[in-house]
């Protein structure tokens, strides 16, 4: 069983201009110059909607639950760089008493000419994880994940790490997140209904290691077993994240303070 990215996001035409200046060309009547101008008029009308709608964004909706209650909903809304990369404007709102909160952050996906898609180390982090101080800013950042264009029952996917590296302006304060996915594997196709049509879907588990660090001084470690919904149309369409997370005493010694466990799944609801 072998799959194809259709690659939604991408334009319908890797050429649009050029097409749009043949049909222009081809439709040129010299010796009837009314029709013609019509003719022209007619095509240039139907690029500016072709233009406006392969500039659309899509929005991907989603809900949060941690164990069976509902805790919060999240958004996945593309914007367009060019043929091949998005960026992905993922705002994540905590509804759930007494702390709710809402917040965004950015990440990007790449398709390659294969028909790969690679999407940045970010995009796999607990959302939870990424409500920072608002004046800590991006400082550096590794890392992607890959999702071949072909796959099928057993395929192994290849394995990453990757850093991403926050600071204030002055220096004065940085903090860094160690990722690293391993045993990457398809453990089921199956077929399941997304926005009304039948799509073939693929769960892919791996296991999930998170270093949180403020300097040098670590604050928080996880170890988390994660399974995702892989749809080529729409990317990950479901995730759910099982494990723990150990927070240090202080910053300057390992010893762990605390233990929470994690058991939480983000899924698909609709499409806009």
């Amino acid at each position: 069983m072998n799959m194809k990215n259709s690659q939604p996001i991408k334009s319908l035409s890797n050429k649009p201009h050029s097409w749009f200046l043949s049909s222009i060309i081809m439709n040129i009547n010299l010796h009837n110059p009314i029709k013609g101008f019509y003719s022209v008029y007619y095509i240039v009308l139907m690029f500016l909607a072709l233009s406006i709608s392969l500039s659309a964004q899509k929005s991907l909706i989603l809900e949060e639950y941690r164990g069976s209650e509902k805790t919060g909903s999240v958004q996945r809304s593309f914007q367009k760089i060019d043929n091949n990369t998005t960026n992905v404007v993922f705002t994540f709102e905590r509804t759930a008493i007494p702390n709710p909160y809402k917040f965004d952050y950015t990440y990007s996906q790449v398709y390659k000419p294969d028909g790969t898609l690679e999407l940045d180390i970010t995009s796999v982090i607990d959302p939870t994880e990424m409500y920072i101080d608002k004046s800590l800013k991006l400082k550096s950042k590794s890392g992607v994940v890959v999702y071949p264009n072909e796959l099928e029952l057993n395929t192994k996917l290849q394995d990453t790490k990757g850093i991403i590296t926050y600071a204030k302006d002055d220096g004065s304060f940085d903090m860094s997140y160690q990722v690293e996915l391993t045993n990457r594997k398809v453990t089921n196709v199956s077929t399941q209904k997304i926005n009304g049509k039948e799509i073939k879907t693929y769960s892919i588990t791996y296991d999930y290691f998170f270093t949180k660090k403020v300097g040098e001084n670590i604050v928080s470690t996880s170890k988390q077993n994660i399974t995702e919904l892989y749809a080529s149309q729409y990317g990950i369409v479901n995730r759910s994240r099982s494990g723990n997370i150990d927070r240090m005493k202080n910053k300057n010694t390992t010893e762990r303070s605390s233990k929470s466990s994690i058991n939480s799944q983000t899924k698909l609801i609709s499409i806009q």
